[in-house]
């Protein structure tokens, strides 16, 4: 019996929801004992679910991963691009911009995850892969969103300030996982330090300094 339109907006919807269920299981395993712990078995039991009913919606425990690590990526990637609209192209919006949207940037589970994800890279090709497009997607997006604050400055100079932004990031992704209780307060003030001492014209480094005289 051919299914109607409705009946197939159902079954997919249920797809999604399941699908949803087992990542948010995943997820909490990894969280809790890591990516090697994470077999199918915990992440059913977790679920509710059985092992035949997770294969139903993946291959296996790789794919469940993948899936959870492209979820989070691809929510982590909206967030950021956020920060390319700050209120006009000046040092203070794109410091209010960022410091707003940081409690959600350094939220403890996703920093924990995406630590999980780094430590998985190394053993896995694909997840190193999907990490290097985050981080690149990052680079970029950020690029993009200091150069026009930042008139004048030569190309190497540019590319060693997005590095140390994408640095300063990392150090406070890490103090938000390994420091839960470090507050929000802090961390701002920290970021906005940071984004003024970067976007600062009065420094150039030595190693660009060098590229311009030669």
């Amino acid at each position: 019996m051919t299914k109607t339109p409705a009946a197939i907006s159902r079954r997919d919807e249920r797809t999604k929801q399941r699908q949803a269920q087992i990542r948010n299981a995943a997820r909490a395993c990894v969280l809790n004992e890591g990516f090697p712990a994470a077999t199918i078995s915990r992440i059913g039991a977790i679920a509710a679910m059985s092992k035949g009913h997770i294969y139903k919606y993946y291959e296996n425990k790789e794919e469940i991963m993948i899936a959870l690590i492209e979820h989070d990526m691809n929510e982590f990637m909206l967030l950021i691009s956020q920060l390319g609209q700050p209120k006009d192209q000046s040092v203070d919006s794109l410091i209010e911009s960022f410091v707003s949207k940081l409690p959600a940037i350094l939220d403890s589970d996703r920093t924990a995850l995406w630590l999980e994800v780094q430590a998985e890279a190394a053993r896995n090709p694909r997840v190193k892969e999907m990490a290097l497009k985050a981080a690149n997607y990052f680079r970029e997006t950020i690029r993009k969103v200091i150069e026009p604050v930042l008139e004048g400055i030569i190309k190497e100079e540019l590319d060693l300030r997005v590095e140390m932004l994408l640095i300063s990031m990392h150090g406070l992704g890490l103090k938000a996982t390994v420091h839960s209780d470090a507050s929000v307060r802090g961390m701002s003030t920290a970021t906005e330090f940071v984004f003024r001492t970067v976007l600062s014209t009065a420094y150039q480094s030595v190693g660009t300094r060098k590229v311009q005289a030669a």
